[in-house]
């Protein structure tokens, strides 16, 4: 367990790495890019489906659809507040955004039995 938690570690790392370096080494646009590519999404769901099978898989997939708005508020939020608040604070409500509209989404996805 501890062998495969360090391989996911060491991979999340790498591609966090990458964008990181893009971003801060005057490519944003090639780094917002390749953060959203599926990198990660493309490893997580390997992992899972290799640890928990293909159910599990799906419930990660719907995972990612549902919480999808709370990340574009996050965005948004960042995007629009950053020179005014500064980085620290416009990712505090940012991330803040996103916990409530994301408790919000899955409340209400819970109540249609779409995301059990």
């Amino acid at each position: 367990m501890i062998g495969k938690l360090a391989i996911y570690f060491l991979v999340g790392g790498a591609i966090t790495t990458l964008i990181s370096w893009l971003g801060s080494s005057g490519r944003p646009v090639i780094a917002a890019f390749v953060a959203n590519l599926p990198m990660l999404t493309v490893v997580t769901f390997i992992f899972i489906y290799l640890t928990s099978g293909p159910e599990v898989t799906v419930s990660y997939a719907k995972g990612l659809i549902a919480f999808l708005p709370a990340w574009l508020f996050y965005v948004f939020f960042v995007m629009l507040t950053v020179s005014s608040l500064g980085i620290f604070r416009a990712l505090g409500g940012g991330l803040a955004l996103y916990v409530l509209s994301a408790l919000v989404s899955r409340l209400l996805l819970l109540k249609t039995n779409w995301w059990s």
